[in-house]
């Protein structure tokens, strides 16, 4: 005959001890994606951003050719690789978090989808699939 109450302190204690791993495994997620820089080009290439985990520019930088382009198109080019960028977060969030929860699917789904939800709506998910390799 089980004891109903060491049935519940068991429980308690494995719930306890997967909240600790989860913890554990939520805190390295966040230390390998800070640890890193995301970066995209425009297509033409006249303009590279990189951003943070947080999405925020950390660094633009201008090929050579920049300053004999249209302001308006490398306004447009500033944008486009800013989005880039954003998307190569986008995929580090979702390859970080599959590698980093692997036994918290729940977790890993709750963090990718906070990050896909957060993309500006003029970001092109289309554009992604369709020209991987400019991002």
């Amino acid at each position: 005959m089980t004891n109903p109450f060491f049935e519940a302190r068991d429980e308690i204690e494995r719930l306890r001890t997967d909240a600790h791993r989860a913890a554990n495994e939520a805190a390295e997620f966040a230390t390998r994606l800070q640890s890193r820089e995301y970066s995209g080009s425009s297509r033409r290439r006249e303009v590279t951003v990189r951003v943070g985990a947080d999405g925020l520019v950390r660094d633009i930088a201008f090929a050579r050719s920049a300053p004999s382009t249209m302001p308006a198109r490398l306004g447009q080019a500033v944008v486009e690789a800013h989005d880039r960028a954003l998307l190569a977060l986008r995929d580090a969030v979702d390859e970080l978090a599959a590698e980093s929860f692997p036994n918290s699917p729940d977790l890993a789904r709750l963090t990718t989808s906070q990050y896909h939800d957060g993309m500006p709506a003029r970001v092109d998910l289309a554009a992604d699939e369709n020209d991987p390799d400019q991002r």
